[in-house]
């Protein structure tokens, strides 16, 4: 019984996946990244859309990625979204949205 209110809690607080070799990068940074991409989706009529990965490129850049998704994989569909800081504050300075390669798609 204990584990399992322990699952059901844990995947109650999981979020989105940082990749980061940067430790100039806080998790306040991070949060700031995310409420950005979050507001731009609101306002462009995505929706709110799943974050489910960060990747600290380096002390200024982070890719967003959020929408469809395997894990952390990205899905057809899904949005990456670069933040950059810029004279101390973080924007978006870039979107692109995932098209998977139909070579790669396997038939069964």
């Amino acid at each position: 019984m204990l584990s399992t209110l322990l699952a059901l809690a844990s995947c109650a607080t999981t979020g989105p996946a940082i990749y980061s070799d940067s430790a100039t990068v806080s998790t306040a940074d991070i949060h700031t990244a995310i409420a950005l991409v979050q507001q731009r989706c609101i306002r462009e009529k995505h929706g709110t859309l799943p974050i489910y990965r960060i990747d600290v490129d380096r002390f200024d850049r982070v890719f967003v990625h959020c929408g469809a998704h395997y894990g952390v994989a990205d899905a057809a569909g899904a949005f990456t979204f670069i933040v950059e800081r810029k004279q101390g504050s973080w924007h978006i300075t870039g979107m692109s949205q995932y098209t998977p390669n139909p070579e790669r798609v396997i038939v069964t």
